[in-house]
């Protein structure tokens, strides 16, 4: 897991020096988003987006020459019945599971979601990828981040 910080304009000078790649230029904007409200974002690693290419295509829309980066609001819901990890935890959008959680950060998140959060939490997700070209095609993946008011919230005590 990843904390993400943006410095105040740190956006604006990136792209007016053109430092940031088109597929980060939203996820940018996600942070300067959370940066303003005054929360860091913690980016959790998914695997497993090449399994859900039909629900990609139902929430972002047909691969395009230029690819995705969609919005999308996000379910982690732990799966403690999964016989390959009992800590897996799928990312859900709208009901369609579209990845799962690297097995490290679910093994951390798994039991702290089930205790704290009833086994799911909400997070935020940017669907990207999803090109289409004459000479290359790109799966569609998913960002997933958690605010940092969340993992506090994760790792506080019972009352």
């Amino acid at each position: 897991m990843r904390v993400m910080r943006l410095v105040d304009g740190m956006l604006d000078a990136a792209l007016a020096f053109g430092a940031v790649p088109i597929r980060d230029i939203e996820a940018l904007t996600i942070f300067s988003e959370a940066a303003a409200d005054g929360v860091d974002l913690v980016e959790i690693a998914t695997k497993g987006s090449s399994f859900h290419q039909d629900a990609y295509v139902k929430l972002a829309g047909p691969k395009d020459e230029n690819g995705k980066q969609t919005r999308v609001g996000t379910t982690l819901r732990c799966d403690p019945s999964n016989k390959f990890d009992c800590n897996a935890i799928d990312v859900e959008c709208m009901g369609l599971n579209i990845a799962k959680i690297e097995r490290a950060d679910a093994a951390i998140l798994s039991p702290l979601v089930q205790t704290h959060c009833g086994g799911a939490i909400e997070g935020r997700g940017l669907i990207v990828g999803g090109w289409k070209r004459e000479e290359s095609e790109g799966y569609f993946g998913v960002r997933v981040w958690l605010t940092s008011q969340d993992m506090k919230r994760l790792q506080r005590p019972l009352d």
